[in-house]
Parts: structure tokens; C-alpha cells; sequence
């Protein structure tokens, strides 16, 4: 009986801790949507809409082919307009974001299928994406892809 007033308090410590784990800390909310942004851009690419991708897309950005070539913004989406370069499937996996303030960066495996120019570019790709918060909406900014190598053990 005298441990009798230790339940209320007891549920009480109990009900705070799950109110706390309820809501996501802020941090944890930017990264979801980061990581929601990269894959409503990734199929607006895989549905080859070159105008819903305009959206995903700041007005000036950067990006590294796996070939190493270097794209800039001016050309719009050129290539996915005309159907030069066309997506059959892009699946994302193993993503992992940072947040800092309105700034974000997102790595991820990438399988893609795929032709451009004829040629075809199916094939597993990192991704390191570099985003920015422009009007409450995240954009990407910079993109660097290269050819994913198998696991390797470090030296």
C-alpha cells in the first residue's frame, strides 16, 4: 500500500516519455523531407517529365555525370525532353541525409535502367546530392554520380 502513490507517477514519467518520442525532433522532419524531395524527383526522372523535374531543380545548379562529364543548368532538361536520354526504372536505396540549417546533403545506391543516346546506362550509381531550402521547398543544387564499385574491404 505505501508504494501505492509510485503508480501515478510511474504512469506520469511513463506518458511524458512517449509524448516526446511522438514527434519527430525537427532535425529528423527536414531530413524526411529531403529524402521525400529526392524521390519525387527520382520519378519525375524514371517517368521522363522533364517539366515536374524543373521543380525538384533550383534555377542554378551543378551536376557530375558518372563519365565524369560536367552538367550545368541553362539547358533545362534538354535531353529528357527530345528522349535522348530516357529512364525505364530508378530505384533508390540506402539513402542517408544531413541537415544544416537550410542546406542538406543526401547520399545514396542508385539502380537505374536506362539509355542515353542509344547507349545504355542501366547500372548501379552513388549519388551525393547537395540541397537547398529556397521558399520552404528543398532543391537540389549540386549532384555528383559515379559507378557504384562492389564492397570492398578497407586497406
Amino acid at each position: 500500500m505505501k508504494y501505492l502513490f509510485l503508480i501515478p507517477a510511474a504512469l506520469v514519467i511513463v506518458l511524458a516519455g512517449q509524448a516526446s518520442r511522438s514527434a519527430p525532433p525537427r532535425d529528423t522532419l527536414e531530413a524526411q523531407a529531403v529524402q521525400q524531395a529526392l524521390y519525387d524527383g527520382a520519378m519525375a526522372l524514371e517517368h521522363n517529365d522533364a517539366d515536374a523535374l524543373e521543380h525538384y531543380y533550383a534555377r542554378e545548379w551543378l551536376s557530375v555525370s558518372p563519365s565524369g562529364a560536367d552538367l550545368v543548368s541553362g539547358k533545362g532538361f534538354s535531353a529528357t525532353r527530345n528522349g535522348s536520354l530516357h529512364y525505364d526504372s530508378i530505384v533508390i536505396a540506402d539513402p542517408i541525409t544531413r541537415v544544416h540549417g537550410h542546406a542538406a546533403v543526401s547520399t545514396s545506391r542508385i539502380t537505374v535502367k536506362g539509355r542515353n543516346k542509344g547507349q545504355d546506362i542501366s547500372g548501379v550509381y552513388r549519388v551525393s546530392t547537395m540541397l537547398a531550402k529556397e521558399n520552404g521547398e528543398w532543391k537540389i543544387v549540386a549532384l555528383v554520380s559515379s559507378p557504384a564499385e562492389s564492397a570492398r574491404t578497407p586497406d
